[in-house]
């Protein structure tokens, strides 16, 4: 009868069964075969058995209330064994467990006593995981205390996590009714459970409860210990299928409410900020990717494997799904503005704060230049030069891929810049110039060196960094309206060397060539025409400039309408690549046509347009690109309020440069 009974199995399985039933008497052996008979504990294989939940439930019930308290602290961990072992509400058993605690509380001294035989029984059978690779669970036991366990209390929040790999039950049980029953008595029980094993289990059950109920995340909060605050803090700030997400100044509020330290605020703020950043990325990439599929059904259906009557109701539920993403969009572009403000209240110290910040975030220019403006006075000063640190630091060899990469981050430096020059009181153009005079010069230089494209083995990578320091310096020299003049003259010089060698040498990266290309047209309208003129009349000058440059000038134009549109042939003829060619002209088509906003357009030049929106493709991949005209556009440009909604409404040109005239512009 006692196959099943074993001194060493779980020894305090016979004290939980001794005070389910009373505090009976009798060897260990004859109350594990009384339970047994009585259908409590049923033998399954081996050392392998379960437990009746109900009968275990209603014998928790009827000890809680009316029966004698525990003699021994090991009864509560085998209860969570026995749990672990049944099929019934685990919370319901918590609660009836917790009236027990409740009572115990009544005497301090008996209180500590049962908790400290509860943690020693469910510690003391603790065997080390061998399992290979990285365990998340594997938490050294002094980082509990430790406001920098960040992106570990992130990945169990966002997962839920819990370790049952282990089978550890009791210790999972009793840190939840830790967690239920006293939050405030969490820190010395974690201390206590430290002192003898890894907190893995603990913090893996914790991180489950505060998934699943809000409550419990409230409770994680006020245990005070860091990692579980943050687990707590996190839980709350997450959205989840089955629930939604504290918003962050809500969840800052109740954090300083429970007078948790401002290390803690900040790391849980920046955490959850660069969160929303993740999201913002993500919706705006699927935003892109259902646009183009929206298109290539409306204006390819061939291509596709639904047959006509399908298509219909596929495109409704691509549009629906598009819709859904926008309002995604939005929600994040919200959530995001509030972290940054939440984020803002909560720095205590600068240095650290930026320390905090950049080493949880990716080098996202736009993502820093948000972060950095967002505070004030003294501390934006601050915020900004480390943001421009980073850009001095993106342009060394080892880190200037990803300023490369990112088509925007010139931009958004250039906007560092002129604000921190504002605060300053300084001119940004000097300043600009300043701070990227000596990398331009050993670019220019190193590029060209005899020979450079044999004996230089970074030279295109040198090519393409000279490009974004091209875009950053133009960006600054042309943000204001009192165009930065030196500096713009120092930028028209480097990109007149820089063109006859990028035009050989960017192959596999044409976009920068146009990019510089268009700020270079863009540049030439702040000086008398003949300097334009002088750019055309430049051999080494590629076509793809003198393109954008021409387009650019109505009163070069008029009378240079057969050139041009030579200019444009030859931009289109180009490229080898099908939508690099339609990218290229998309881009001379869009600069050409916004150059003439509430410019009077002649018989001329109008059907100079004409011809160059012609070179557009009629058929294919990519005729959505032609869906209007080059009246229409011409129109919305001049004002007419029917041909504006139409550009508006186009899926291509309304997230144009002339899109975003007609939408932005009240005097179009």
């Amino acid at each position: 009868m006692n196959k099943l009974f074993n001194h060493n199995f779980i020894p305090e399985i016979t004290h939980t069964l001794r005070w389910l039933y009373g505090n009976r008497q009798g060897s260990d052996a004859s109350v594990f075969h009384y339970a047994k008979m009585r259908g409590l504990i049923t033998r399954l294989k081996c050392q392998d058995w379960k437990c009746d939940g109900i009968l275990l439930l209603r014998l928790l019930n009827k000890q809680a209330k009316t029966g004698p308290l525990p003699l021994n602290g090991m009864a509560l961990s085998g209860i969570g064994e026995m749990l672990a072992r049944s099929h019934t509400d685990t919370l319901e058993a918590e609660k009836v467990v917790v009236y027990v605690l409740k009572r115990l509380l009544r005497n301090p001294r008996t209180y500590k006593k049962c908790l400290s035989e509860a943690i020693n029984a469910a510690t003391m059978k603790h065997v080390e995981s061998n399992q290979s690779g990285v365990d998340i669970f594997s938490i050294p036991t002094n980082n509990y205390n430790d406001w920098k366990e960040t992106i570990l209390a992130y990945t169990l929040a966002e997962r839920c996590l819990k370790e049952i790999r282990r089978g550890e039950y009791a210790l999972g049980f009793l840190s939840r009714l830790m967690l239920i029953h006293r939050p405030d008595y969490m820190r010395h029980f974690v201390a206590e459970v430290a002192a003898r094993v890894p907190i893995n289990t603990i913090v893996g059950e914790v991180a489950e409860l505060c998934g699943f109920y809000p409550t419990l995340a409230d409770a994680a909060l006020r245990t005070r210990v860091p990692l579980f605050v943050m687990v707590g803090a996190f839980s709350l700030g997450i959205e989840f299928q089955w629930r939604p997400r504290m918003p962050l100044p809500t969840l800052v509020d109740r954090l300083r409410a429970l007078y948790i330290p401002s290390e803690g605020m900040i790391q849980i703020c920046i955490k959850l900020l660069n969160q929303t950043r993740i999201t913002l990325q993500q919706c705006n990439q699927k935003i892109a990717s259902l646009q183009g599929r929206i298109r290539q059904l409306k204006y390819n259906p061939h291509q596709n494997d639904y047959d006509n009557s399908s298509l219909p109701d596929i495109l409704a539920r691509e549009q629906m799904q598009l819709e859904d993403w926008q309002e995604k969009l939005q929600r994040a572009e919200k959530d995001f503005s509030f972290a940054i403000k939440a984020t803002t209240g909560v720095c205590y110290d600068a240095e650290k704060t930026w320390e905090l910040f950049i080493s949880i975030s990716h080098y996202d220019a736009e993502y820093i230049y948000r972060f950095a403006i967002a505070y004030e006075c003294e501390t934006r000063k601050y915020m900004l030069t480390k943001a421009l640190s980073i850009f001095g630091k993106q342009l060394t060899s080892s880190e200037s891929w990803s300023f490369i990469n990112d088509n925007s981050s010139a931009y958004w430096y250039a906007k560092a810049q002129n604000d921190l020059s504002i605060e300053l009181g300084g001119d940004p153009g000097r300043a600009a110039g300043q701070r990227i005079s000596s990398f331009e010069r050993n670019l220019r230089e190193r590029a060209q060196a005899p020979f450079a494209r044999v004996r230089n083995i970074e030279f295109i990578n040198d090519i393409k960094l000279w490009a974004k320091l091209l875009d950053f310096a133009f960006h600054v020299a042309l943000s204001f309206n009192d165009v930065k003049t030196t500096l713009l003259n120092h930028a028209l010089n480097s990109a007149r060397q820089f063109f006859p060698i990028a035009s050989r040498s960017l192959l596999d990266d044409f976009k920068l060539l146009r990019f510089i290309a268009i700020h270079t047209a863009n540049a030439l309208l702040n000086f008398p025409e003949d300097k334009a003129r002088e750019w055309l009349d430049e051999p080494l000058i590629p076509d793809v400039t003198k393109a954008h440059i021409i387009w650019s000038q109505p009163t070069i134009l008029e009378d240079e309408i057969k050139t041009a549109h030579k200019f444009a042939v030859s931009v289109k003829e180009l490229y080898s690549d099908e939508l690099e060619s339609i990218n290229a002209m998309t881009s001379l088509v869009d600069h050409a046509f916004s150059a003439h906003v509430n410019v009077p357009v002649t018989k001329n030049i109008e059907a100079g347009l004409n011809g160059l929106w012609n070179l557009l493709p009629d058929t294919g991949e990519y005729m959505f690109v032609k869906l209007l005209t080059a009246d229409i556009i011409l129109a919305a440009l001049q004002g007419d309020e029917n041909a504006r909604q139409q550009v508006k409404d186009d899926h291509f040109w309304a997230h144009r440069q002339i899109g975003q005239l007609i939408i932005e512009n009240t005097q179009v």
